[in-house]
């Protein structure tokens, strides 16, 4: 038995009879050669593929994602935005969208993956409104917080320090100016409080009060399961989010 015999004759996962172990080994490692897997991430994507195919693995990974620049505060307040869905857009050579996967995620989400074949959404990151001028109070230790939001937030991921997976709409998570501090306040009790202010000044921009954090618990949205249809030659596969990154995986 020759090599082509059992490179291009034998079916995968069985041996014919007749063919040596180098002859096996090989065709295998010729094999893997002539289909190379490649990850990719990014967004946008661009690469070349040898022939027209279907993704063998696509994942979305979100943040949440601020409206505005510079550094929130109570004078450059920057809203925090998610997404309530996601277009995955294939285009060729010539900037041809050839395919387009529209996705809906049934409800905002600020932060996750999305495993496109699967149509698994892993929701790990949620925005809460601190809104209510009443819920701010002075605490009686002001060591930490000049003010707090009395709230309970047990649901967030326990960190090393407060700031840690934490983003707000008016203040910054650490150094000069006003910046958000988390607290365990008991075993299952976490609020969130401010530094560097006054309940005044808290209560006169309130409604503007946003957070996003991580959960100590993901929750698991099961979505539409969908392909990507990648194109021979060059792609360029993208999604319009700056908040998303895509882990794309194919045939070279």
């Amino acid at each position: 038995m020759n090599l082509f015999d059992v490179l291009f004759t034998a079916k995968p996962g069985t041996v014919k009879p007749g063919a040596s172990m180098f002859d096996i080994l090989f065709a295998q490692k010729l094999r893997g050669a002539a289909e190379k897997i490649v990850t990719i991430l990014g967004n946008p994507l661009s690469f070349v593929t040898k022939k027209a195919q279907t993704a063998l693995s696509t994942k979305l990974t979100f943040t949440p994602v601020q409206s505005g620049s510079g550094y929130p505060s109570p004078d450059n307040i920057r809203p925090i935005t998610g997404r309530s869905g996601a277009v995955i857009k294939v285009a060729d050579g010539e900037s041809v969208v050839q395919d387009e996967i529209t996705i809906s995620f049934g409800e905002d989400v600020y932060g996750g993956t999305l495993n496109v074949e699967t149509g698994e959404l892993t929701v790990d990151t949620v925005k809460r409104m601190l809104n209510d001028p009443e819920k701010w109070i002075v605490p009686s230790d002001t060591t930490s917080c000049d003010v707090v939001y009395s709230q309970n937030f047990s649901d967030r991921k326990t960190y090393d320090t407060s700031a840690e997976g934490l983003i707000c709409s008016v203040a910054r998570i650490s150094g000069g100016g006003v910046y958000i501090r988390g607290r365990w306040m008991g075993r299952n009790s976490y609020i969130f409080g401010f530094k560097n202010t006054t309940l005044e000044q808290v209560q006169s921009f309130a409604e503007d009060i946003e957070i996003a954090y991580i959960l100590a618990t993901p929750i698991i949205i099961q979505l539409t399961p969908e392909q990507v249809q990648l194109l021979k030659g060059a792609n360029t596969v993208w999604v319009e989010d700056e908040g998303c990154v895509i882990e794309l995986t194919y045939k070279e």
